[in-house]
This record gives structure tokens, C-alpha cells and sequence, in this order.
């Protein structure tokens, strides 16, 4: 498959607790899709875990990007808020192209997992430079934890619903 989830020409979506691997090109690919909330999902082994273009005020925070060619594109997409990622073992964390976002929270950054700096406190002494306009500010020494949620869980959730609601309706019937 080349992109996992494609949000184009959209906005206020959410896009939670997932796990999307091994797409040749993308994850997610946003285009023209502003407002949208990318959270706890896992993108791992694609080609690129999440691509934005010309997508703004978007909100990427607490998700996995592991071992994909590259973490996050960014082109000529401004103010998306990225924090509480973990960014690990990526060949490229972050390509960015004429974009400015916010990599932190103004307390909270993310785990970078080639940060070189020393950590203070769990937070790293100087910022994660991702090029002259983009930097995380609070780099993190320790992993954030990603939830995940197995088709299981979702499962036996489903079937509690349905119980109840059958038992109620019983109840009504009676």
C-alpha cells in the first residue's frame, strides 16, 4: 500500500490509536487538511510516518515514529503543534521545507532518539534543531508512553455494549 490514511481537503478530524506500518510511502499524508488531531497512534517501518502539506493548525502529539525512512514531512504547512512524540530510530527524524511549527508545548518537547545534548532534569540543556526555523525547545530524556490498543480490548468493548443495550431493551419488553 502507498499511504495508509489519506486526509485531503478536510478539517476536525481525529485520528487516535492506531498502528499503521509498512506503507511505501506514508502513514498519514495531510493535504490541504487543516485542524485535524493526529494522537497515540504508531507509525512505524514506512516509508514516511506522517506527511503534511499545506496543512495548518494541526495537532500531532503523543504518537510513535519508529524505523521509517523519514519520522515527519513538513512542506509549506505552518503552525501544526508536534509534542509528547517519540521520534525513534528514524533514517530522518524531520524533512521540513519552507514550513514553521511548533515542536514543543512550552514545557513539553519530544523524545528524540539522536538528541546528542545532556539532559537536565529529563530535559534536554539545549534545544533539537531541526533547521533555522524549527526547533524543539524541551527535548525529552525518556520515552513518552504510547498506549496501545489491541482489536481485543476494542472487541470485548463492543460486545459489553451490546450486552447491556439487549438487556435493557429485555428489561423494557418485560
Amino acid at each position: 500500500v502507498e499511504n495508509g490514511v489519506v486526509l485531503s481537503h478536510c478539517s476536525e478530524n481525529t485520528l487516535t490509536q492506531n498502528n499503521i506500518t509498512g506503507n511505501t510511502r506514508n502513514a498519514v499524508w495531510l493535504q490541504y487538511a487543516d485542524n485535524n488531531n493526529l494522537t497515540q497512534n504508531i507509525f512505524q517501518a514506512n516509508g514516511g510516518g506522517v506527511f503534511l502539506t499545506e496543512s495548518q493548525g494541526n495537532n500531532i502529539i503523543a504518537n510513535d515514529f519508529k524505523t521509517n525512512l523519514v519520522g515527519v514531512t513538513v512542506s509549506v504547512s505552518d503552525q501544526n503543534l508536534f509534542y509528547s512524540n517519540n521520534f525513534l530510530d528514524n533514517t530522518e527524524q524531520v524533512v521540513n521545507t519552507n514550513s514553521a511549527n511548533s515542536w514543543d508545548n512550552g514545557a513539553h518537547g519530544n523524545h528524540w532518539s539522536d538528541y546528542t545534548g545532556t539532559y537536565n532534569n529529563t530535559i534536554g540543556e539545549a534545544p533539537y534543531v531541526i533547521d533555522g526555523q524549527n526547533q524543539d525547545n524541551f527535548p525529552a530524556m525518556e520515552t513518552f508512553v504510547i498506549p496501545e490498543f489491541s482489536t481485543m480490548v476494542s472487541l470485548l468493548a463492543a460486545m459489553t455494549l451490546v450486552l447491556v443495550v439487549t438487556i435493557h431493551y429485555k428489561q423494557k419488553l418485560g
